[in-house]
């Protein structure tokens, strides 16, 4: 499939910044401790993790998912997590859509998903400041901004 509260306009300024956020975060990762959380998938199966509609493809053939560099087996709902949605009403159908096909719980895989979306917001906040340091382009630490600012008023 990314908690300051000022935008950082110096790239001097950044290991300060990533050392203030850690700290903001370490007691966050505390309380969502992974291990505890998740004893159990709901189900392990191959995840792509990166769906967005850069990497979907109609072909004749129906629609095909194409750049799995990121890919990995993983619980079901972690994916589910990352996928991208307009609103929490399209991720509530993508989740009950999901379930009835796979033939799992939609109250427990909500549950689930509820449980990854958080470390998911914290990936793709890292991944953003990653790409900011590579491109340069503020469009994504304002991207990397915003998740952090989602972990520090969700968490």
């Amino acid at each position: 499939m990314h908690a300051a509260q000022q935008m950082h306009s110096s790239l001097l300024l950044r290991p300060q910044i990533q050392r203030s956020k850690l700290a903001q975060v370490e007691p966050w990762t505390a309380d969502h401790n992974p291990p505890r959380q998740f004893e159990q998938p709901i189900r392990l199966a191959p995840l792509h993790m990166d769906v967005h509609a850069g990497n979907i493809v109609h072909t004749p053939a129906g629609i095909r998912l194409i750049d799995w560099e990121y890919a990995g087996d993983g619980d079901v709902a972690l994916e589910l997590a990352a996928v991208w949605t307009e609103s929490e009403a399209a991720r509530q159908m993508l989740i009950r859509g999901y379930s009835r096909v796979a033939h799992i719980d939609p109250d427990a895989l909500r549950r689930q998903v509820r449980r990854w979306r958080p470390w998911v917001v914290m990936l793709m906040a890292g991944w953003f400041e990653m790409r900011y340091r590579q491109s340069r382009d503020k469009q994504f630490i304002a991207l990397a901004d915003d998740a952090w600012r989602q972990l520090q008023t969700k968490g």
